[in-house]
């Protein structure tokens, strides 16, 4: 695999010219705080407040991920500049790792504009937040955002146009997300069960009761086949593990369901762009 770094930064270089770069970061500074301006109880002197304010960021960072990396692909050959960069000593497969790459910095870029705005509005409000725990909601967070990014390159190396990527990354956004938890989780239950009532398999009353595992065995693993349930669980777990770690202690929750759920982050990270690679290597550019 031959990597040109050149392809890297020129990306990155279009990407800020062309004003994207600067808009989204402003865009998720405003929707932070308008997130707590709206509601500000939503931060209290409560454990955990950061881990549960990070959680804001579940529905926003996909769209974000979407945007940034929809035509990281796709734009290459509609504009036939593919051609040219596959004339230099590169291959289809790191063309797509490089470009990824690209936009995994500048989606780190501003992600790294909005995190110390929410570090700041917690530590006014509560005083301090752990190392411990931001290591964990921050380190969570990434993996979330890059599992999006991930998944909307691959499907970039795949499909045919723009319009294309963002139609199919909005629809497994709607299943994934808007409609998991009140329509595809409830005919999970009702294929398992016979029933489409999830009030006595899970409760939802407390985030972290998905870290906990309290309810069927069964459907805590289903139910984290959804990125932003994986995520929830992914949060609160790893906090409990690095506490573990640092205080010699043992953790309290089921590992297996938790696991399953960070594995469920990086599946969705890797296999997009594996088969993206896969096709871009076989699918004919004129």
């Amino acid at each position: 695999m031959s990597f040109s770094h050149p392809l890297v930064r020129a990306d990155i270089t279009d990407l800020v010219r062309s004003n994207l770069v600067w808009i989204l970061t402003a865009l998720l500074v405003v929707l932070v705080f308008a997130n707590w301006a709206a509601d500000p109880t939503m931060i209290d002197s409560a454990s955990q407040s950061f881990l549960l304010v990070l959680l804001q960021f579940t529905h926003w960072l996909p769209l974000f991920a979407i945007v940034i990396g929809y035509d990281a692909i796709v734009e290459l050959r509609e504009s036939g500049r593919v051609r040219l960069l596959l004339g230099q000593p590169k291959t289809r497969r790191s063309l797509v790792v490089e470009l990824f790459l690209a936009r995994a910095i500048v989606f780190f870029s501003i992600l790294s504009a909005a995190i110390p705005v929410v570090l700041v509005l917690v530590v006014v409000q509560t005083g301090s937040v752990g190392v411990l725990e931001f290591v964990a909601g921050v380190g969570s967070l990434a993996l979330y955002g890059l599992a999006w990014l991930g998944a909307t390159v691959g499907v970039s190396a795949i499909a045919a146009s723009g319009r294309q990527v963002i139609g199919v990354m909005l629809i497994a956004y709607t299943l994934l997300l808007a409609l998991w938890e009140p329509f595809v989780a409830r005919v999970l239950a009702l294929a398992v069960t016979g029933s489409g009532e999830i009030g006595g398999l899970i409760e939802f009353v407390d985030p972290a009761v998905v870290t906990y595992a309290e309810g069927a065995t069964w459907f805590l693993y289903a139910f984290r086949l959804g990125p932003a349930e994986a995520f929830t669980g992914t949060v609160f777990y790893s906090y409990e593990v690095l506490q573990a770690a640092a205080s010699g202690g043992s953790v309290a929750v089921p590992h297996g369901p938790n696991l399953f759920g960070v594995g469920v982050l990086l599946a969705w990270l890797v296999l997009p762009l594996l088969v993206g690679s896969w096709w871009f290597q076989r699918v004919d550019l004129e």
